[in-house]
């Protein structure tokens, strides 16, 4: 799992006695011990459930890293049994494991940045034929967490914590990365991913720990992606937002969904935490194994790093919790009885030690499992004896005879009580006899044997290990043997009892009824798995008993350091290791090694050879027989860095091979590409057999080539002279023998002698003719060392650099003629902060040092500082710059004499000219900023324009800040080169009716380029903006009073307006049709703030309408502007002014007649009349008629067609009134006439085609010259003439054009006079 060792944990079989209760006062018993590395913890009542079985897959992280798999069966009501433990196949790392789509298992690599596939159906566990695919992280950060997606389509991996990387996944077994995906938000990195039912994403962050105050548990709340879409699709997402939900989280490391109570559990340190995502900021229950079992460091009984260190779990999604313990154990909790379905109450937690450096456990079930949830019911059971359990139990057969028995079946059984004797025995494997006084039970290739009454024993595998137990008086005892077989169990002495009151026995502890014991287990029998590597079924496991050393200290018996041989690659019977030869045969000579075929007991192991060296072991044939009895081949594998070659099958060094084994002796060979210390080398065979053979030192002693310098010492314009600086002195029994240079990918072998002074080594380079000039920056000078020993080469690289002119390359300086001057110096030599914590010892100008009180160093790039100061007193001519006396690099141990006195020239410039002013203009009066104007403070030039790219601040149509960006191109260089101007553009709108600068606008900012030693420098300046623009009207409203005298034009500005300074009214005009007329109110009432006022409109002005144009225009005496003085442009744009339709219909509401004179019998009481569009109300007045005055015509239209379709000025597309078809348009007139008292006097309607004939000869009352006056001649409805008086009129307008609709509707009271006639 780790990067730190981790070392097998085994548990003692004595517990403490106290007992502990937990924070929701439930009662907490000291857990049952029924057998080795087993123990059990009923927390309050337990009620039966289904019974399940499955099968576990889980990895170990050291010591022969693999797959692995152990199968379960649990009865629904306590009882757990683990068996059939067997290894899959073994891989060169090994932590996270999940299942692939496809069926395969798919596994982390750890450290080595790749993910294996994995077959289950592998022929051999070798990895070269169990892994069927291995992709690479292509990162540098280890792989260790695995998690799929929850449509099985992406496979995310993640360090602990560390980077994280999608794999895409189907089910015809695709498995390809498809890229690192950016974690970022509260936390930049993450263990584990998991998801809920609504596949909202939750993350663990934490190291192996799994607590403490680095872990966290939070939420994804955003992503970023690939393409356009929401949401993002799982192979397309490039970053994932953290938020931290809960800090300091005991258990945030491993994590797992469970459906069944539709809950996240987390797993880590000793806690297993469950999260209901409704509320996850909070803890729903806690299990602490250190509550609920019992604390390690309590316990005397731990071996090694002892304590619990939960690591991934799963859930079955049938109420069950597997969780894999990196001290070996698997604890198991059923939950199914709590009727909350959480983990606080009413539990079962089943612990037992299943495997040394267990890791990570396969999802049971949900994505990245291999099945929907476990089995339930049905099929062939491993069992204990039925006890309350709605489970099928598999129970063996047996015989009558005395002394003999057998059975078949499918499936393995533990306890079945089968026997007729009255006393109680067990059986492992195959079948159990019985007889009035004895029974036996044989496990696998064992011998079966007989007992007296209440006895009872059984014989492993080679009958090299048993195991008896005898039982009390009258009292029933289990026994289960201790052997390799595939059920292996530990030993048990039962206590005493009675018939009706049966005692179980556990481990070494006789139990006498007053420790709790679980009310199923005198019905089971529990085995615990063997801890000396064997197996059930297949492969190997390595737990270094010292027996397995033994016998690997007897099974070398001989080793040797192989000499290189003199032979050409070409010969035949060679191998090439580490760029050395060997002969594959006899003649291949070798260096004995003394301790190889002797005890290794001793803490550092055997010889120390050098790393690259190839060690020569050979393996006594009779021994191999002894061993691995009749396997005819043997897998090798060993600590990581350790590499084997099979001589006779040679091949590129290998992490494992496999060699043939017969009648003679094998030898191997093995080598190291890294240092391992007291390594061990693991033979295996088919069957599971274990040796190991250990104390393997690989060291390095060499030096590597710090660095290496070559110079031209003659000034010939030839580099003739080489030092290389070694990280140490040559140790002894090592010469350097060899030199050579490579450029440009060619090796160039140095032929003069070395000399070697302490870690040093010089030599000549003549006859190498390197020319000085372009020396390459990626050169290298390789070191040949010898073993003086065996005469093996060894083979050093580091930098080789130019001396002389090296130290400084070149130098530059912009000089300002009126601020700070800049000089850049840049370095051949990697300058590193250190280096700078004296800056006047770094360089100086013109031959004098700096004051650093008035000079900055900075270090922009690792090989260029810059100085600035106020002023460097550069002349432009002749400045040059040298090292300073005594400077030095941490970099550079070594500085010819003569660099000191080197004087590097310096290039020297004027600083471009800076801004001046930032001036915002409105050119157009339309309330929007569209022009900038930049003013500089000295003539700027066309070239230098290129390098200019300015930012200025504004405000969108949405009120946000934005940055408008004007790059070189589309700027505008006035002729006198001290200005420039930019008309706005920008893919966001800009804010409308904004005139004025505020105090909280950032200022403008000018970005400088400087292009200095192939690298872009850039300085910048920041300026305030100057307000250049003028108010403009942002809406205009006509408001009707009760007299066309009192009507009200509103008019509201983009800023205040300085009206204390206008002199005069004459500031507007307003567009009526297509006249431009001058606006003359009879008073402006301005607003204190000056953002607003109200005209007061002459009667000559009653013609204005809603759907006219307002427009600033300047006065005879002043002009509209701001407090800046900033006045209204020429032909400012207009605004149309807002408004009811309260002129469309005017009525007269005066009348008079003479009953005498007045023709009663030719008029209705109601009619139309077109009149001149001259017509005004007060032409109809003095005539004594009533009626309303309607205008249609020409300057109706804007109110008929959308506002869309007509300009700020009220112009509109003279196409689109000729697209009106006048037959479309209709106009209606109603009007009800009351007297004083309400009551009815008359109606009419009216509808009037807009192309009738009345309305001229275009027959358009679009385009009319007309007005209509609806008149009422005095009369009611029965035609008689109306008295004097007052009397109500309801009138209504409505105009239609398919589907727009105008309408206006009028009430008012009316007057009526009879006069005589004289």
């Amino acid at each position: 799992m780790k990067t730190i060792e981790k070392f097998f944990l085994a548990l003692g079989a004595i517990l403490a006695s106290s007992t502990a209760a937990n924070a929701a006062d439930v009662s907490i018993r000291t857990p049952y011990n029924p057998a080795t590395g087993i123990w059990i913890q009923q927390v309050g009542d337990l009620y039966p459930s289904a019974s399940t079985f499955e099968t576990v897959y889980y990895t170990r992280y050291s010591e022969q890293l693999s797959a692995k798999a152990v199968d379960y069966y649990y009865d629904g009501n306590g009882y757990l049994k683990l068996y059939n433990r067997r290894l899959l196949c073994r891989t060169r790392g090994a932590d996270g494991i999940i299942h692939h789509p496809d069926g395969d298992l798919v596994v982390a690599g750890q450290n080595n940045n790749e993910i294996y596939k994995v077959s289950k159906s592998a022929k051999d566990t070798l990895t070269n034929q169990c892994v069927t695919k291995t992709v690479s992280s292509q990162v540098g950060s280890s792989t260790f967490h695995l998690m799929m997606n929850p449509d099985n389509t992406v496979l995310w991996s993640a360090g602990i914590p560390g980077n994280l990387v999608s794999f895409a996944t189907d089910s015809t077994g695709k498995m390809d990365r498809i890229r690192q995906v950016k974690v970022y938000g509260d936390v930049n990195n993450i263990t584990t991913i998991v998801w809920d039912k609504s596949q909202q994403a939750y993350y663990t962050r934490s190291d192996n720990m799994g607590e403490g105050s680095y872990a966290q548990f939070g939420k994804i709340v955003d992503t970023t992606c690939a393409i356009n879409a929401k949401p993002c699709p799982a192979n397309q997402i490039t970053g994932l937002k953290t938020k931290t939900l809960i800090s300091g989280l005991n258990g945030a490391h491993g994590a797992s969904f469970d459906d069944y109570s539709e809950t996240i559990l987390l797993f880590g340190g000793t806690h297993i935490v469950q999260i209901d995502p409704s509320n996850p900021s909070k803890i729903a229950a806690d299990v602490d194994l250190n509550k609920y079992l019992f604390t390690p460091s309590n316990e005397n009984h731990w071996v090694g790093y002892n304590r619990w260190l939960l690591d991934q779990g799963t859930a079955d999604h049938k109420g069950h919790i597997f969780v894999a313990s990196n001290s070996g154990h698997l604890i198991f909790v059923d939950f199914t009885s709590n009727p909350n379905k959480l983990i606080d109450n009413n539990i079962l937690i089943h612990v037992q030690w299943i495997d040394n450096y267990l890791d990570d456990v396969a999802p049971m079930a949900g994505a990245g499992s291999n099945r929907q949830s476990a089995n339930t019911e049905g099929g062939n059971v491993v069992s204990s004896n039925s006890h309350s359990s709605s489970a099928s139990v598999y129970k063996e057969s047996s015989s009558s005879k005395v002394k003999s028995s057998s059975s078949t079946g499918t499936s393995r059984s533990s306890s079945s009580r089968s026997s007729s004797s009255k006393s109680s025995s067990s059986s492992v494997k195959g079948g159990s006899s019985g007889s009035d006084n004895s029974s036996s039970s044989i496990g696998e290739g064992g011998n079966s044997s007989s007992g007296k009454t209440g006895s009872s024993s059984s014989v492993g595998e080679g009958g090299d290990k048993s195991s008896s137990s005898n039982g009390g008086d009258g009292g029933k005892s289990s026994n289960s043997g201790t052997g390799t077989g595939e059920d292996p169990s530990s030993s048990s002495k039962g206590g005493s009892g009675s018939e009706e009151e049966p005692q179980n026995s556990s481990s070494s502890n006789g139990g006498n009824g007053s420790e709790w014991v679980p009310p199923w287990s005198k019905d089971s029998t529990y085995s615990g798995f063997d801890d000396d590597g064997s197996e059930d079924k297949g492969g190997s496991d390595a737990y270094p008993t010292n027996d397995k050393r033994d016998k690997g200290d007897t099974l070398v018996t001989n080793g040797s350091i192989l000499v290189p041989s003199s032979s050409q690659s070409s010969d035949t019977n060679h191998v090439v290791i580490n760029g050395e030869t060997y002969k594959n045969d006899s003649t291949q000579k070798s260096i004995p090694l003394p301790t190889y075929g002797a005890d290794s007991s001793y803490a550092t192991g055997r010889e120390r050879v050098n790393v690259g060296d190839v060690i020569q072991i050979t393996l006594d044939a009779n021994k191999i027989k002894d061993y691995f009895s009749d396997s005819d081949s043997l897998f090798i594998s060993g600590t990581e860095g350790l590499l084997f070659v099979d001589p006779k099958h040679p091949s590129s060094p290998n992490a494992n091979i496999s060699v043939g084994v017969g009648d003679e002796d094998v030898t191997i060979w093995v080598t190291a590409d890294t240092t391992v210390s007291v390594g061990s080398i693991y033979f295996t065979d088919k069957d599971g057999h274990l040796i190991i053979f250990d104390g393997i030192n690989f060291y390095d002693p060499i030096p590597a080539a710090e660095i290496g310098y070559i110079q031209d010492s003659d000034d010939d314009g030839f580099l003739d002279s080489i030092e290389v600086i070694l990280a140490d002195t040559i140790p002894k029994g090592m010469t350097a023998t060899g030199l050579a240079i490579l450029i440009d990918g060619d090796t160039l072998p140095v032929h003069n002698a070395l000399s070697v002074s302490k870690n040093r080594i010089f030599a000549s380079a003549d006859g190498l003719q390197i020319k000085s000039d372009n020396f390459p920056e990626d050169a290298k000078v390789i070191i040949t060392y010898t073993s003086e020993q065996t005469g093996a080469n060894y083979r050093r690289k580091g930098n080789l650099l130019e001396l002389g002119s090296h130290v400084i390359n070149q130098a530059y300086a912009i000089r300002n003629l009126h601020g700070r001057d800049s000089l850049f110096i840049e370095f051949n030599v990697d300058i590193i902060p250190a280096d700078l914590k004296n800056p006047e010892m770094v360089t100086w100008l013109n031959g004098q040092g700096f004051d650093l009180d008035e000079v900055n160093v900075y270090l922009p790039t690792k090989n260029t500082i810059i100085l600035v100061g106020d002023s460097l007193k550069l002349n432009g001519k002749t400045d040059y710059v040298t090292l300073a006396p005594g400077a030095v690099f941490e970099n550079l141990s070594f500085i010819a004499s003569a660099e000191y006195d080197r004087q590097v020239p310096v290039k020297v410039v004027d600083r471009f000219p800076a801004m001046k002013t930032v001036e915002y203009y409105d050119t157009d009066g339309n309330g929007e900023l569209d022009s900038i104007a930049v003013r500089f403070s000295t003539k700027v030039t066309a070239e230098e324009l290129e390098n200019y790219y300015f930012s200025f601040p504004w405000y969108s149509s949405r009120g946000l800040l934005i940055n408008l960006q004007a790059q070189p191109k589309s700027l505008i260089l006035s002729a006198d080169g001290k200005s420039a101007g930019w008309r706005v553009t920008s893919n966001q709108n800009v804010a409308s009716n904004l005139t004025s600068v505020s105090a909280e606008l950032p200022p403008a900012t000018l970005y400088t380029y400087y292009t200095i030693f192939g690298n872009s420098f850039v300085s910048s300046q920041t300026i305030p903006v100057t307000d250049k623009m003028a108010p403009v009207i942002s809406a205009a409203t006509l408001h009707y009073g009760e007299s066309a005298r009192r009507d009200t034009l509103t008019v509201s500005f983009s800023e205040a307006v300085d009206y204390e300074s206008l002199v005069g009214k004459d500031f507007f005009a307003y567009i009526h049709s297509k006249d431009t007329i001058d606006l003359n109110p009879t008073m402006m009432l301005w607003a204190a703030d000056g953002k607003s006022v109200q005209l007061i409109l002459r009667e000559s002005t009653d013609g204005i309408v809603p759907g006219d144009s307002l427009m600033i225009i300047a006065g005879k005496k002043s002009n509209i502007s701001d407090v800046y003085g900033n006045a209204s442009v020429k032909n400012a744009s207009p605004v149309v002014i807002g408004g009811l339709l309260g002129k469309i219909v005017e009525s007269v509401n005066m009348g008079f007649f003479d009953p005498e004179q007045y023709v009663t019998n030719t008029l209705n009481s109601v009619s139309i009349s077109y009149v001149s569009n001259q017509t005004r109300t007060s032409d109809l007045r003095n005539e004594g008629t009533l009626g309303h005055l309607i205008s249609l015509g020409e300057r109706f239209v804007p109110q008929l067609i959308d506002g869309a379709k007509t300009d700020a000025d009220g112009n509109y597309d003279a196409a689109v009134l000729d697209s009106i078809d006048p037959a479309d348009v209709f106009v209606n007139f109603s009007v009800s006439y009351f007297d004083n008292l309400g009551q009815y006097v008359t109606d009419t309607t009216f509808n009037i085609p807009c192309n009738s004939a009345a309305f001229g000869t275009d027959q358009n009352c679009l385009t009319t010259d007309k007005k209509v006056f609806v008149n009422w001649n005095y009369k009611d409805h029965t035609g008689r003439l109306v008295g004097s008086g007052v009397y109500v009129v309801e009138f209504k307008l409505v105009v239609r054009y398919k589907q727009k609709k105008i309408q206006e509707e009028m009430r008012d009271k009316w007057g009526v006079r009879r006069k005589k006639s004289k």
